[in-house]
């Protein structure tokens, strides 16, 4: 009988093998709430009932920052440039 007919079976990753932290990864990676849209959904919601809220204590503060508001959502101009539009932009020039 040849020495190389064992049968192996699959065992548990060593604690320091690269699947063994890739696991251990995607163990901590599925209990955290990092997706972008989330976040953003969550914030608009604190905001939407901080506005609510302000409205009933100061209804003329929270209007004129409803204002503030809308008014800059309207402007097509960006409130923060996009900082890779802006070192296209220079390199252009260049």
């Amino acid at each position: 009988m040849n020495d190389n007919d064992e049968i192996t079976t699959p065992t548990e990753p060593e604690e320091d093998s690269p699947e063994a932290l890739l696991e251990e990864y995607d163990n901590k990676r599925l209990g955290r709430a990092d997706d972008a849209a989330a976040m953003q959904s969550v914030m608009c919601i604190i905001i939407s009932a901080l506005l609510f809220g302000a409205n009933m204590i100061y209804p003329d503060v929270a209007g004129s920052l409803l204002h503030r508001i809308t008014t800059l959502a309207s402007q097509p101009k960006e409130l923060f440039p996009n900082p890779i539009d802006f070192i296209a932009s220079l390199i252009d020039k260049l």
